[in-house]
């Protein structure tokens, strides 16, 4: 099971730890990696503003 999450950048400690703050950090950190390999160029994480579902139903 553990090598199944792992290929998909999920890390298995930090589920089975109930640590989700370090899962998620993880993760982000992970995935980004894996785009910015892709895209062959840095991508910035920090400092992106996001839209939050309550702001997508503003008119």
């Amino acid at each position: 099971m553990n090598k199944i999450l792992e290929s998909h950048r999920i890390p298995s400690e930090m589920l089975r730890t109930d640590d989700f703050d370090s899962f998620y950090d993880e993760r982000k950190q992970a995935l980004l990696k894996l785009i910015s390999a892709a895209m062959g160029k840095q991508v910035l994480a920090e400092g992106l503003e996001t839209q939050t579902d309550s702001e997508d139903n503003e008119i």
